[in-house]
């Protein structure tokens, strides 16, 4: 970690990158840049609340409920939808992106391969979202977990799974799929 990064209050990792937001709102990267993932836009200083990464592409939600991503654009993962607003979480797989809106809802776009941007209909509630190579996944606010999208590896979670506070999802263009989920009684 650079020295510069002394400060982060959130930090997001990505394939081969990683990307902080300090306490002064100001943006750092570090690790590789090959899309330029790492080379925050200027003029997001103290307008930034979340940061986000995956694959080759770093974002923020600002302030203002509207977001910004950077990086690369191969498969459509910087096209943000006309009009979108009201965000308050991202989360960036190896080729598509999802927003949690403040209703509860989802939004994704960007590429994808195995389903991970068809969202369950009727999916609402949702507290939090984690996106991994080619899954996707949202925790409801009754503490239950849905997914959708590939399941190569037999990452799905748990049937029965209850009472979860906090999600990950993980899977890099190099292997590895995985997904995480912490429960209220630690």
């Amino acid at each position: 970690m650079p020295l510069a990064a002394t400060g982060a209050i959130a930090i997001a990792a990505g394939d081969q990158h990683v990307v902080a937001l300090k306490s002064d709102g100001s943006l750092i990267g570090w690790g590789g840049n090959a899309a330029g993932q790492t080379t925050s836009p200027s003029g997001l200083t103290g307008d930034v609340v979340a940061v986000a990464a995956g694959g080759n592409v770093s974002g923020v939600v600002k302030r203002d409920g509207t977001v910004q991503l950077w990086g690369d654009n191969s498969l459509g993962q910087l096209n943000v939808p006309s009009g979108l607003s009201g965000v308050r979480q991202l989360a960036i797989g190896r080729s598509h992106v999802l927003a949690l809106k403040s209703d509860g809802t989802v939004v994704g776009w960007g590429t994808a391969t195995t389903g991970e941007l068809t969202i369950p209909a009727g999916l609402n509630n949702v507290t939090m979202i984690a996106a991994g190579g080619q899954v996707s996944d949202a925790l409801k606010s009754d503490g239950t977990v849905v997914r959708w999208g590939g399941n190569f590896t037999g990452t799905a979670f748990p049937v029965g799974l209850s009472g979860v506070v906090a999600i990950a999802s993980c899977g890099a263009n190099t292997g590895g799929q995985f997904a995480l989920a912490l429960k209220s009684d630690g």
